[in-house]
């Protein structure tokens, strides 16, 4: 949505598998095209444009290991040339190659700064002021292996090296490329003196991300930008190479009875001392899992160095790379396109800490989950813990009831943290599923979120006021929906909510995020008919009241009369039609 039609992705591979050229040498896959890699844990390699949070590799986070015909939406980290994978014995070897554009941010001086994913695709940006096209302005070849030694049943042990050329150099330049805004029109950084009375342009009075980059104090983690990998280097294997990444390392696992060990090992690489390691930025993943009858538990541990900025890293981690950095700040880029380096960003963020999760089902109709994490970020040491408890009660077949509790925080153990916050939140379900898959639930919310007094919310983007306590976000919520199918080509879902303070809610297909300080009405209705097996529509409509309220002495109107204690309410009406048809 909102990409020009030109640009896409044109996908196509051949594959044949299990050729037998020996009695113990089998190709077990050729892939000539387009294709997939991935190896480990994904701390080195695996080719995808998303990132997914707390991924672990187990349950619905499993990872397509070794290499397959590409049938993804991927557009960004696209492999196209030749793998294959083979094995002998108690050895799989996996070789693959690649030439393929990829979409980057173009300096003045033809170097880049960064990839970057974007949706939808933009060449020129938002505003159409970038100079370069971002879309395919960076050729990329690609090539690896991954050696995978089998001396029993259960066991694995593998090496993963791959190496990246780029046909530009590879020199960052956030100030004079990313950052800036709406009333910087020069890319250098300007800053007056206090004896300068004649300096036109000061970025601090621009309001420029050119002077907040780095000195911003809620913008903890820009160090993580200021990582960013540089390269400026010649190759043998491509005369149009200008830059490189490389990165190897080592991932095992095994299995004992009814516990599995695994984990991963990569490190960058700057020379040719393929088998020397200790010298680089590096990232490490450990895990096990035990399952019993009623019961599994899985522990992480997982330890990412700053620098490494591994393009193709995917492995575990709570947020992705750059959050709480300049580049979440719209306003202080040169191009808002620019935020796409954090919010499409596939890396995981540098970080430190302890994974546990674990089902325990100890009655016949009732089952516990446990996610507890507590981390270190690296880029501004903030400590973090996220803690999701939850019980699930069937007290008869076609009724449950799920109470779900979650305390997060950043911060909390550190009074001198920049941006703290803290939440607590309470959630009760109860669900009736009735015949026809209609069913009936109610819920109720309780929590409450704080966090630190920011001047560009509280006064002005300038500083303002911090004597202010913490700024509080508390929540009441209840109400209910109902799912009725009239036949297999009929549906409607309708929902009421009052809310009261923050929420966020999943309405049929939506995800709504809500903020009432003093209550508000919440419905909605969606409908679903099937026409034809090819023929399909969909409606929704919802509308949102907020409670009257006033917080104002006196205002004056539009026509210059006085008015004291005015009333302020608010309404929203959206709606979606969709129709889709099978061709």
């Amino acid at each position: 949505m909102g990409q020009p039609d030109s640009i896409f992705t044109f996908k196509k591979f051949v594959q044949t598998d299990n050729l037998k050229l020996f009695n113990k040498l089998t190709i077990n896959r050729i892939i000539l095209g387009n294709y997939t890699a991935s190896f480990g844990q994904g701390v080195l390699f695996e080719s995808s444009d998303n990132f997914s949070p707390r991924r672990t590799g187990f349950g619905f986070s499993k990872r397509a290991e070794g290499i397959h015909g590409d049938l993804t939406r991927s557009s960004q980290y696209v492999l196209y040339g030749i793998a294959m994978q083979a094995s002998y014995e108690n050895i799989r070897a996996t070789l693959f190659t690649s030439r393929h554009p990829r979409d980057a941010i173009i300096n003045g001086d033809g170097s880049f700064t960064s990839l970057i994913v974007m949706q939808p695709r933009l060449p020129l940006g938002e505003t159409g002021e970038i100079t370069h096209p971002l879309v395919n302005s960076l050729n990329e070849m690609t090539w690896g292996t991954n050696i995978r030694f089998s001396p029993m049943i259960g066991t694995n042990i593998g090496f993963t090296f791959f190496e990246s050329l780029y046909d530009r150099p590879h020199i960052p330049q956030i100030i004079n490329t990313i950052t800036g805004g709406d009333d910087d029109l020069e890319p250098e950084l300007h800053i007056c003196g206090d004896d300068d009375d004649n300096c036109l342009g000061d970025d601090y009075d621009d309001y420029s991300g050119d002077a907040y980059y780095l000195n911003y104090i809620t913008n903890s983690a820009d160090s993580e930008v200021a990582a960013m990998d540089a390269s400026i280097a010649k190759s043998e294997l491509w005369n149009e190479a200008q830059s490189f990444f490389r990165a190897r390392g080592f991932n095992f696992s095994t299995v004992i009875n009814n516990i599995s060990i695994q984990g991963e090992y990569g490190e960058m690489l700057k020379d040719q001392k393929l088998f020397l390691f200790g010298r680089s930025p590096s990232a490490f993943v450990l895990s096990t899992y035990a399952q019993f009858d009623n019961l599994n538990l899985l522990v992480l541990y997982r330890n990412y160095d700053l620098h490494y900025d591994n393009p193709y890293q995917r492995s575990f981690s709570n947020y992705q790379r750059f959050k709480t950095s300049i580049l979440e700040d719209v306003y202080w880029l040169e191009d808002p396109i620019f935020s796409f380096l954090y919010s499409g960003n596939p890396q995981p963020q540098s970080e430190e800490g302890v994974f546990i999760s674990s089902r325990y089902q100890f009655h016949r109709s009732m089952v516990t989950t446990l996610n507890w994490d507590t981390w270190n970020r690296k880029a501004d040491n903030a400590k973090y813990y996220r803690t999701v408890a939850s019980l699930d009660w069937r007290p008869a077949f076609n009724f449950r009831i799920k109470i779900r509790q979650k305390w997060q925080a950043r911060g909390h153990f550190n009074i001198q943290n920049p941006s703290p916050f803290y939440s607590r939140e309470t959630r009760i379900q109860a669900r009736l599923r009735m015949s026809k898959y209609n069913q009936f639930e109610i819920l109720y919310s309780n929590g409450h979120t704080t966090f630190s007094p920011r001047p560009r919310l509280t006064d002005n983007p300038l500083g303002g006021e911090m004597m202010v306590g913490n700024i509080g976000s508390p929540d009441k919520t209840i109400g209910f929906n109902i799912s009725h199918n009239f036949d297999n080509n009929f549906s409607i879902k309708s929902g009421v909510l009052y809310i009261h303070g923050f929420l966020w809610y999943f309405e049929d297909t939506d995800f709504r995020v809500f903020n009432s300080e003093n209550g508000a009405i919440h419905t909605w209705a969606s409908t679903d008919m099937k026409l034809s097996s090819l023929f399909r529509v969909m409606f929704k409509i919802s509308r949102t009241k907020d409670a009257i309220s006033t917080r104002i002495v006196e205002g004056q109107t539009l026509y210059g009369n006085w008015t004291k204690n005015p009333q302020i309410s608010n309404e929203e009406v959206d709606y979606r039609l969709q129709i889709n048809y099978a061709l």
